[in-house]
């Protein structure tokens, strides 16, 4: 090597500091890429759920819609009309189709889990049993940990 003549290229070190944070900033990004897409999925399956608690809900539009299997009316007191949980309560009781009667949606062709999904539809009497006062109706479907509820009156 001659004196007063400069090597070109990169050092060792600097090689293996560049590899460094050139591997440091691809895991940040990949883990930035994996929150998105999991907050992706959270934000389309509670879309998915409050559709399906929506769509529960409209099944029952008057008092009269609801199923004459629901204990009768009690002031105050919260009854399952309707429940694919485990246990004794009530049962939903159609297949989907038009004239078979009460029907919970379909998971099908949904970014939902096919199994451990609960749909209930609920109905309470906050304001007593006289048929002029209205029943509140509450759907809920729970997936995970998480849970959607919707509802409205009924008269």
């Amino acid at each position: 090597m001659e004196v007063g003549k400069e090597e070109s290229g990169f050092t060792v070190i600097e090689v293996v500091v560049a590899l460094i944070v050139m591997s440091v900033f691809l895991t940040l990004l990949f883990q930035l890429y994996m929150a998105t897409q999991s907050q992706h999925l959270s934000a389309v399956q509670h879309a998915v759920a409050n559709d399906i608690a929506q769509s529960n809900l409209r099944k029952i539009n008057t008092r009269a819609s609801i199923p004459a299997s629901t204990p009768a009316c009690a002031p105050g007191v919260t009854q399952i009309i309707a429940s694919n949980e485990s246990g004794s309560h009530p049962k939903w009781t159609g297949d989907g189709t038009p004239s078979s009667g009460l029907a919970k949606e379909s998971l099908s062709n949904t970014s939902l889990p096919s199994t451990g999904v609960v749909q209930k539809l609920t109905v309470n009497y906050p304001r007593g049993c006289d048929p002029a006062m209205p029943a509140r109706i509450t759907s809920t479907v729970e997936y995970g940990t998480e849970t959607v509820v919707r509802a409205t009156y009924v008269n």
